[in-house]
């Protein structure tokens, strides 16, 4: 009943409230408790943040990189906002910095473990947010054909590697659909979102609060709950 209040986040897939409801079973039964749940996300993408500039930067001036950009993470108005208002975003932003990473330790060093663990979290995250698991999907092709095509010198890239997510990746997603009698409303959802993708315009950025109201958010609901 909860996230009926919050956003209609019910009307999504189901892993977001599902993560919650396990969450809401130790913390308190209330809305500011799925407020905290972003907070719990916010805490675990921060990181993920700087390993992920620092592996892009490289060892020298990647832990200053890295830092910069978590800085700009914390301070961002609209990060703020997702993560202090219990949307899907907040766990959707936490798994893309997780497959996201696990693939670039991959194309260092390829394994059938992190191939399936990035198909794994690639489903999740899907079950996240449709618009979310499209994106990433579509950022899976297209990265995969890119190093087959124009290989890089300094990545190990493997076919068969490659070959295991997407096996793994269209095994999970199999039995996403295929289990249940609601088969064709997740195949509908899942047209509708790749009919409607969410496009964040920098106009939408500057329409939101001062980073001062953003910052004060949280701890003034607190306040006033």
């Amino acid at each position: 009943e909860v996230l009926k209040v919050i956003n209609s986040q019910t009307a999504y897939p189901p892993f977001y409230p599902f993560v919650v409801s396990v969450i809401l079973l130790i913390l308190k039964d209330s809305i500011l408790s799925v407020k905290l749940t972003g907070l719990i996300f916010f805490v675990f993408s921060s990181p993920l943040i700087y390993l992920i500039t620092a592996q892009l930067v490289g060892k020298k001036e990647g832990k200053i990189a890295g830092v910069i950009a978590v800085f700009l993470f914390l301070t961002a108005p609209i990060v703020l906002s997702q993560f202090t208002q219990g949307l899907t975003e907040s766990l959707g932003l936490l798994l893309t910095l997780l497959v996201v990473y696990l693939y670039l330790l991959r194309l260092e060093k390829p394994s059938i473990f992190k191939a399936i663990l990035i198909a794994f979290l690639t489903t999740l995250l899907l079950l996240t947010k449709y618009n979310f698991g499209l994106a990433a999907i579509a950022a899976l092709i297209f990265s995969e054909l890119s190093q087959q095509i124009w290989p890089e010198k300094q990545n190990c890239y493997s076919k068969k590697n490659s070959l295991i997510i997407f096996l793994a990746l269209f095994g999970f997603l199999g039995l996403w659909f295929l289990v249940g009698s609601n088969t064709a409303e997740k195949i509908a959802g899942v047209i509708h979102a790749s009919k409607n993708p969410i496009v964040y315009t920098p106009l939408s950025v500057t329409n939101w609060l001062s980073i001062l109201d953003k910052l004060l958010y949280y701890p003034l609901s607190i306040w006033t709950s």
